[in-house]
């Protein structure tokens, strides 16, 4: 191939799996795997492109799966794109002169049309632009969010459908508290801003209704999605949301695990059916958790966990984890840890605010949780 591309005035360009079988005199190398095939590349000559996945691939996730779009179930946020240095440590500076650029890849399978393409790419993209066009020392984080706010204008009057900066911690600004029945009280970062929100896990958009007031939860359950806006032109921040969960106990379920595969929503891990269970559509990372906290302070006495999926063996246990409480909702101690997929705590007398589920390592395949059982 590389003599064919040579004898017509071409020059073979190839991912970084061409180094395992040898290269060509000519042969560049785009390093998509990490940073080691470029390191390997340009020492032994060869031009490279840095494309790292972790770094620069636009079609993983850019926030929480259980409020972006479907994507790539893995993650490059904002700051970690922005973080990436394309010319590694390692190389000389005869070296270095083999690293051409950086490249952000957008595989689109996920992404039906031009304005979830859009969506992935900016400001992503923005972020890939900065780093690659300027010198390392003149790179700034705080000063690249600062001109990145003024930029998204451009956006704005483009029509380009971005994707939203985050307003600090949007989770906290949501929460619901005890009554009859119970209010969900929400509080936009911006003060001259207006809030629109969804009951039924649907994106909020600005024909969404618009946050006046506390609203009642009159319903068994409710996923909750808010995006706040800074003014009526202008979005400003991403969707924060919250899983609503009125009886048999009523509390607010909160989790960092991978989305839900399909029609294997989190509900079917409360639904008293075994049969039934929550899929997470990617291997769950180190310290990813399941949280559970109540409106008011309960009686708990006892929490069993099942997990792997029902038919399916040995497969898609929850290998690594813990099962955790905690009396103030901050400070977590654990009551029991996971064995063959289960887990099964008792609690000391008193009252619990919180309780969660967390992983303690990397697991390498999907997890199923069939059934949270809590006993008071």
């Amino acid at each position: 191939m590389d003599r064919f591309l040579s004898a017509r005035g071409k020059r073979l360009v190839g991912w970084d799996e061409i180094l395992e079988g040898g290269l060509a005199p000519n042969a560049a190398v785009m390093s998509w795997r990490g940073m080691s095939g470029g390191v390997a590349a340009a020492k032994a000559g060869h031009d490279v492109v840095m494309s790292p996945r972790f770094h620069c691939y636009l079609d993983y996730y850019q926030g929480s799966p259980l409020w972006e779009p479907k994507a790539i179930p893995l993650m490059v946020l904002l700051p970690t794109a922005y973080a990436f240095d394309p010319v590694p440590k390692e190389l000389s500076p005869a070296e270095e002169k083999h690293i051409l650029g950086l490249q952000g890849n957008l595989w689109s399978e996920f992404f039906p049309n031009a304005n979830h393409v859009e969506y992935m790419a900016w400001p992503r993209l923005c972020a890939l632009a900065e780093i690659g066009w300027s010198a390392k020392e003149s790179r700034d984080w705080d000063g690249f969010q600062n001109r990145l706010a003024s930029h998204l204008s451009r956006f704005d009057a483009a029509e380009i459908n971005y994707r939203p900066l985050d307003a600090g911690s949007l989770e906290r600004r949501l929460r619901v508290i005890p009554g009859q029945p119970p209010l969900l009280v929400l509080r936009n970062p911006f003060p001259e801003g207006e809030t629109r929100y969804s009951l039924d896990g649907s994106n909020p958009d600005r024909q969404s209704p618009l946050y006046n007031g506390p609203v009642p939860m009159t319903q068994e359950r409710a996923f909750v999605r808010v995006r706040f806006y800074k003014s009526s032109r202008g979005l400003v921040s991403s969707v924060a949301g919250i899983q609503y969960l009125g009886k048999p106990w009523p509390c607010v379920v909160t989790t960092t695990l991978p989305q839900a595969y399909g029609e294997f929503v989190l509900e079917r891990a409360f639904d008293g059916d075994e049969r039934t269970f929550f899929w997470a559509s990617a291997p769950p990372e180190t310290g990813a958790h399941l949280t559970l906290s109540f409106l008011q302070p309960a009686a708990l006495r006892k929490i069993e966990v099942l997990t792997g999926g029902v038919g399916r063996g040995e497969r898609d246990l929850l290998l690594h984890g813990v099962v955790e409480s905690s009396q103030d909702g901050r400070t977590f101690v654990t009551i029991a840890e996971f064995r063959d997929g289960k887990a099964c705590g008792v609690l000391p007398d008193g009252f619990v605010a919180s309780v969660r589920i967390r992983t303690t390592a990397q697991h390498q395949t999907w997890v199923a949780i069939r059934e949270i059982r809590l006993q008071f």
